[in-house]
């Protein structure tokens, strides 16, 4: 009985102990774009723990995101510059547990050393609880505009036709 309760206690702090400290699902990620909706890739990302003074730095990818996994609960200011474009700050960003703060940032032209700072509202940011999504790669294919037509006036060219 005594060996039973032992295990029970100690399985009881092992669980509580690994609930606290995980951090798998919490997240900041968002996209960078400019005025005119084009995503901005290689604008340096810069994450700000407010509560410790830690930064860590991400830099958009070809398609203009960016994502922080794995960051402790708490606040934080995101800060994008990209040369040939105003900075960025946005402040006031919460993260929750297992959950997923979306931070997209429009970027305006004008020089590095004009700067945008932005409060953060509940209607700028998205927080989502972590879930899987299944990648459909068919559905994606599907949903890709199509204009052969376009294509074919513009080079004078028919698809799956030979002019000899």
């Amino acid at each position: 009985m005594r060996s039973c309760l032992l295990r029970i206690a100690s399985s009881l702090c092992f669980c509580v102990a690994s609930l606290l400290s995980q951090t798998t699902s919490t997240e900041v990620l968002g996209t960078v774009s400019d005025t005119s909706n084009a995503v901005v890739p290689g604008a340096k990302i810069t994450l700000l723990r407010v509560q410790t003074g830690e930064q860590r730095t991400a830099v958009t990818d070809s398609y203009g995101n960016y994502s922080f996994p794995l960051i402790e609960i708490g606040d934080y200011t995101v800060s994008v510059a990209r040369e040939g474009f105003k900075s960025q700050v946005k402040t006031g960003v919460h993260v929750e547990y297992q959950q997923k703060a979306r931070v997209n940032v429009e970027l305006e032209v004008g020089s590095t050393t004009d700067r945008v700072e932005v409060i953060a509202g509940e209607e700028e940011i998205v927080i989502k609880k972590a879930t899987k999504r299944k990648f459909d790669l068919v559905e994606m294919v599907s949903r890709m505009p199509r204009n052969h037509k376009a294509k074919e006036e513009r080079f004078g060219v028919s698809v799956g036709k030979e002019d000899w």
